[in-house]
């Protein structure tokens, strides 16, 4: 995930695959904000994830 501004944006990938967008949503500047790491299955139960790596730096410049 990184923010900038008014933008969220959040990237995913699996194993070494290239990132892939996932969401980019607005969000207001103004607001204090806190991240962390989840993952959710809305359609159905038995979801298993695994966090591996938690990075937190500077706003992607590709992205921003």
């Amino acid at each position: 995930a990184s923010r900038a501004g008014d933008a969220l944006t959040i990237r995913g990938r699996v194993d070494d695959e290239p990132w892939q967008l996932v969401r980019l949503a607005p969000i207001d500047p103004a607001l204090p904000w806190r991240a962390g790491p989840f993952c959710a299955a809305p359609s159905r139960a038995g979801l298993t994830v695994r966090f591996t790596r938690l990075a937190i730096g500077p706003a992607d410049e590709a992205l921003h």
